[in-house]
């Protein structure tokens, strides 16, 4: 393209010079190379403690006494019986439980009208023992073990003198019959046979 006066080539010149200043200005702004790289990085730390869930440790040169990426797992004694790892407050704890009421006390013939309330014992013990004494005959003690549905109850008993005992699964007429294993919650129904009716288990 020629021009011919000197003026037309200014007036091109402006032209162009006022376009570009418009495209500047309208323009987005970005940023520089490297500051558009600095904001990707991300920074991975080593974690403080090996039991730290860590999405990233696959990434880093560390050596673990485990696997990285997962909780180390320490298996307790208890898991042979079937108590929960996850109740570890409660899979250490104890309880004695006696039941030992008055000859005059808990008769089957007086449960409509006194109740049974001195041989009525509860425990949420991971383990304990059981003493039940009934020194007359026909007095009923109830015992329950109750735990996480997925706990599994053992009931070992060493001495049944004049008694019967029944629970869920069936009935324990002698030592023998024992362990008896149930889930979640063991009900245990011992009536006495005689005078002095005795009875000791563990759980």
């Amino acid at each position: 393209m020629a021009f011919s006066t000197y003026g037309s080539i200014s007036l091109f010149l402006v032209v162009m010079v006022g376009c570009l200043c418009s495209m500047t200005a309208t323009g987005q702004d970005v940023l520089s190379p490297s500051a558009e790289r600095q904001s990707r990085q991300m920074f991975v730390s080593t974690p403080q403690f090996y039991n730290y869930y860590n999405p990233y440790a696959m990434m880093m040169p560390v050596v673990y006494p485990h696997q990285a990426s997962a909780f180390p797992i320490y298996p307790a004694a208890a898991v042979t019986e079937g108590e929960s790892d996850d109740e570890p407050i409660e899979r250490g704890s104890r309880d004695t439980v006696n039941i030992l009421p008055a000859a005059t006390e808990c008769l089957s013939s007086a449960a409509a009208t006194e109740g049974m309330v001195p041989c009525l014992k509860t425990s949420g013990a991971g383990r304990g023992s059981l003493t039940i004494k009934l020194p007359a005959k026909d007095q009923v003690a109830v015992f329950g073990i109750v735990r996480s549905s997925s706990s599994r109850i053992t009931l070992r008993c060493s001495e049944m003198t004049s008694v019967a005992a029944f629970t869920k699964t069936g009935q324990i007429n002698a030592p023998s019959d024992t362990p008896r294993t149930e889930t979640g919650v063991l009900q245990l129904v011992v009536t006495s046979t005689a005078d002095n009716g005795l009875m000791k288990c563990t759980w």
